[in-house]
């Protein structure tokens, strides 16, 4: 079968006086299933999605005017994709549109000035709509302050990196008592 299908590369009898043979039905069958495998796997990109979420529920020092990483140990991700291994770093191992979100909540004697932000790296990342520093600025007072930030990230390149930080000034001594992360991807590229 000399011919084959312009999209799929499927053979086919070029002409009409062409005999096929067993090996003809089998080579067209074999390249039939190859395609229905690339989209079950582009379908199945789709329907799971590459997502990480993990809540740190135990305190971290923060040493005033130092930004400072959010680590988190196996127990506080739900990590279904394997993006996390250790630390802080997440990798995200495909290229598409990422939505991340993430919240701290801290403690100090005095809080005037809270951020939490998103750090990347990477090649062919982007950023749309808000930028992924939030700032929470307060009076100078005792109390507990919950921070949350958001960003979409279209990422064009796979492997690359993102972690939650944390930057406090303020008096006393500063305690993360809570900080979560999510990571979903929502479109591939």
């Amino acid at each position: 079968m000399p011919g084959f299908t312009t999209h799929y590369g499927f053979p086919f009898p070029h002409m009409l006086t062409e005999v096929v043979d067993a090996t003809n039905w089998k080579n067209l069958s074999e390249a039939i299933d190859v395609q229905m495998t690339n989209i079950n796997t582009l379908a199945n990109q789709v329907k799971f999605p590459n997502v990480i979420t993990a809540v740190r529920a135990s305190s971290l020092a923060l040493t005033l005017n130092t930004l400072t990483d959010v680590t988190y140990t196996s127990t506080e991700f739900q990590n279904p994709a394997g993006m996390w291994t250790s630390g802080a770093t997440i990798t995200i191992p495909e290229a598409g549109i990422y939505y991340l979100s993430g919240f701290a909540r801290v403690t100090s004697t005095t809080v005037t000035f809270n951020k939490i932000l998103f750090t990347t790296t990477g090649t062919g990342l982007g950023t749309f709509g808000p930028p992924a520093a939030v700032n929470h600025s307060s009076s100078s007072s005792a109390g507990d302050w919950l921070t949350n930030a958001t960003c979409l990230i279209p990422a064009t390149s796979p492997n690359w990196t993102a972690k939650l930080q944390v930057l406090m000034n303020g008096t006393g001594s500063p305690n993360l008592t809570q900080a979560g992360l999510s990571i979903v991807r929502l479109s591939l590229i």
